[in-house]
């Protein structure tokens, strides 16, 4: 079995990921702010969260893991998120 960890951070994933690459050799191997989303037909997002991570892979070691911002007790229901 293989576990796909996903990161949720309050508006500060870039840092985090900074922090990461710093402090244990962290590799960002892929990084897409919401600005830069192929599908904004949800409505336009909000200037704040323009250049928040919508989507990051990074790699530790043999371990992958992906990140964001979002999903946090923001209401960010304009963004489409599913709810569990």
């Amino acid at each position: 079995m293989e576990l796909q960890t996903y990161l949720f951070f309050d508006g500060n994933c870039e840092e985090a990921l900074e922090f990461y690459q710093r402090s244990i050799g962290a590799e960002v191997t892929v990084m897409m702010r919401y600005k830069d989303s192929p599908d904004q037909s949800s409505g336009p997002i909000p200037d704040e969260w323009q250049n928040k991570i919508m989507h990051a892979n990074i790699t530790i070691g043999n371990s992958q893991f992906m990140a964001s911002d979002g999903q946090c007790d923001h209401n960010l229901d304009h963004l489409r998120f599913p709810r569990f």
